[in-house]
């Protein structure tokens, strides 16, 4: 971790200066660690001590996918419900993006279709679950 990444970890809550046994910033350790499964794809969700919630998505599209680091350099949220709506959001944009792809070799069809199911779902239960 450097000065950079030090920096966006106060952003998170993250104040104690540490240094691991190579003399570099210690890296941050998040909270409340949660991972979503959406058919192959998945969102993990984290917690820093102030609060402050971030995301990151591993989307696999078939064959092809992508997948991001969580980590301090992630968009904040102040809280879990509102970075798991954006995430899902993002997370049925990629597959969207894909849907009629004639390359199916790397984007199944069934695979994209699924894990959009699997979205739909999910947000299905957080609405269901703020009229209570």
């Amino acid at each position: 971790m450097n000065v950079n990444e030090h920096r966006r970890a106060m952003e998170f809550g993250f104040t104690e200066i540490a240094f691991n046994k190579y003399g570099w910033f210690a890296v941050p350790k998040f909270l409340d660690f949660e991972k979503i499964k959406l058919e192959q794809s998945s969102i993990r969700i984290r917690r820093g001590p102030n609060g402050v919630w971030a995301y990151a998505l591993n989307c696999n599209y078939g064959t092809a996918g992508s997948s991001g680091p969580l980590g301090v350099f992630c968009k904040k949220y102040a809280n879990r419900d509102v970075a798991l709506t954006a995430a899902l959001a993002e997370m049925k944009g990629e597959m969207t993006k894909y849907l009629g792809n004639s390359d199916t070799t790397n984007y199944k069809q069934d695979v994209l279709q699924k894990t959009i199911r699997a979205i739909v779902s999910h947000e299905v239960s957080l609405v269901q679950l703020t009229l209570f």
